[in-house]
């Protein structure tokens, strides 16, 4: 006897139909058991592209110490990962307990040599700058594979400038865009109490920093990094600096980040938006002038 075509619909109904509980279970099953797998699989990712690995190069490292006379340090973290950074000092005669420092945390695109425009801007206003690289980057020992790995190399950064001798009532913290992250952890610690927190190009979260894809990506990345959850709890002056035309960290972000300061707990927070993208103030010209001066007049309210 033949079957016609709707004789074979209707059982493959009927089949469906009867296993529907053992399919959705399977389903589940397979769902948590790839999960995990899926997660680690995008953590591999996120950390190639959040933390990308930049080497010290050891020909540009000596030309960067011959031509900066930069004062190499290195020092651990509280999990053992060896840390190294650049003290420039403004005027090598003066102690560091006497002198006025602004702690500088860089970005995820080059190690500390690769800032150096940044650095030599800072230097201009006659203080003493300290930068140091995350484990994974320039010579820095280790790898960033969670976000604890983070706040560990943030927290041993500040804490060493405490143990060179600078005091608190002159340390001023500047982060630029992923060492925003770091300046809002520092500043929202209550046992830490910079006299200032000032951040280039910070993003609200690493979701949040692209609006239009937070939701989906606070559930698939496993590296937040949430400055808006922190920024309230900021206790010093902040300010907050941000370019109208940044393509890499929406300018969105910065007008959520001032909206949250204000609300929050510091006695004053600034904003100053410069018609500019992310790198535009690395960059000699008006940009470059007009964010260094705000700096320079920020730390020296804060210092005084």
């Amino acid at each position: 006897m033949i079957k016609n075509k709707d004789d074979g619909q209707a059982s493959q109904a009927h089949w469906v139909k009867k296993h529907k509980k053992a399919l959705l279970g399977t389903g589940i099953t397979a769902f948590i058991l790839y999960l995990p797998i899926f997660l680690f699989h995008r953590s591999s990712k996120q950390e190639k592209v959040l933390f990308p690995e930049h080497a010290a190069d050891d020909t540009k490292y000596k030309e960067h110490i011959d031509e900066t006379n930069a004062i190499s340090h290195t020092f651990k973290t509280k999990d053992g990962v060896d840390l190294h950074g650049f003290q420039y000092k403004h005027d090598s005669s003066q102690q560091e307990k006497d002198s006025k420092v602004i702690l500088f945390f860089h970005g995820n695109d080059e190690n500390i040599v690769g800032y150096t425009s940044a650095t030599t801007m800072l230097r201009e206003l006659n203080y003493d700058v300290f930068a140091a690289d995350y484990r994974g980057y320039g010579k820095s020992g280790g790898k960033i594979t969670k976000e604890a790995h983070f706040y560990n190399d943030t927290a041993a950064m500040y804490e060493y400038l405490l143990k060179l001798g600078y005091q608190e009532k002159n340390i001023v913290i500047l982060g630029y865009s992923l060492g925003g992250a770091s300046a809002n952890y520092i500043a929202s610690q209550t046992k830490y109490k910079p006299a200032g927190m000032a951040t280039i190009g910070a993003f609200k979260s690493i979701p949040g920093a692209k609006p239009r894809w937070e939701i989906p990506l606070y559930i698939v990345l496993s590296y937040h990094l949430n400055n808006s959850r922190k920024i309230h709890r900021v206790k010093c002056p902040i300010l907050i600096i941000h370019g109208k035309k940044d393509g890499s960290i929406p300018f969105q972000n910065a007008e959520h980040l001032f909206a949250k300061a204000q609300k929050g707990q510091s006695p004053e927070v600034k904003f100053f938006p410069y018609d500019g993208g992310h790198f535009s103030f690395l960059h000699k010209g008006n940009v470059r002038d007009q964010v260094k001066d705000k700096i320079g007049n920020f730390c020296n309210q804060v210092t005084a």
